[in-house]
């Protein structure tokens, strides 16, 4: 197994497979989705280090994909377009809606 795999896995990621059959598709896709971005992005910076340029999570098609299977298209567009925290205003609305599907959400106070 590969460094960055094993890191994955040392960090719990297989964990979650065995929580599979007891959650819903909606919570298992959110979460899948979220995950996904997480490590894509941490690719995507990770490469940015290694090519000494920046690699930037807006052109990434894999972002894409993975931001649209959930988010509306709307929304996708105007977290791209925002040249600051616009990754923060995509994954926002997904933690949430994680949270709220698995029955986790918390009141606002």
């Amino acid at each position: 197994m590969n460094l960055p795999l094993r890191k994955f896995a040392n960090a719990g990621a297989n964990d979650a497979a065995k929580e599979r059959p007891f959650v819903t598709n909606r919570v298992w896709s959110v979460f899948f989705v979220l995950q996904g971005l997480y490590g894509r992005t941490a690719l995507l910076l990770s490469n940015s280090y290694k090519e000494s340029r920046f690699v930037n999570w807006r052109a990434d098609s894999g972002c894409d994909q993975l931001l649209r299977a959930i988010l509306p298209a709307q929304a996708v567009d105007q977290a791209k377009g925002q040249p600051i925290s616009g990754l923060r205003t995509a994954i926002d609305p997904l933690e949430s809606r994680f949270l709220a599907e698995a029955g986790m959400d918390k009141p606002h106070e």
